[in-house]
C-alpha cells in the first residue's frame, strides 16, 4: 500500500551528468535511510531556498518607480519644512 507521503510526490524523468550520478550513488551508498530520490529532493529544496533568498534581497534592494516617487515628494516636504523654519524670526528669550 502507497503512503500519503508517496501519493504526494510527482514521478518525473531527467537527465544528469555521469559524474554528478557516480557522486550520488556513492553518496547514498554511505548513508543509510537516503536514496536518488531523497538526495535529489535535498538538492532541490537548497536551490529552492537559494531562489527565495534572491527574490527577497531583490525585493528589499531594489526601489520601484512609485518609491522613487515618494522619497522625492518626501524629500521636498522636508527641504520646505526646513526652510520654513529658518526662515521665521528667532523669539529671543
Amino acid at each position: 500500500m502507497t503512503s500519503s507521503i508517496d501519493r504526494r510526490r510527482a514521478k518525473i524523468s531527467v537527465t544528469v551528468d555521469r559524474g554528478l550520478l557516480r557522486a550520488v550513488d556513492t553518496y547514498v551508498e554511505h548513508h543509510e535511510g537516503l536514496d536518488r530520490s531523497k538526495v535529489i529532493d535535498k538538492a532541490l529544496l537548497a536551490w529552492y531556498a537559494a531562489r527565495q533568498d534572491e527574490a527577497m534581497l531583490e525585493q528589499y534592494t531594489g526601489t520601484s518607480e512609485g518609491e522613487e516617487a515618494e522619497y522625492a515628494a518626501w524629500t521636498r516636504i522636508r527641504d520646505a519644512a526646513v526652510a520654513d523654519m529658518l526662515s521665521r524670526p528667532r523669539d529671543e528669550g
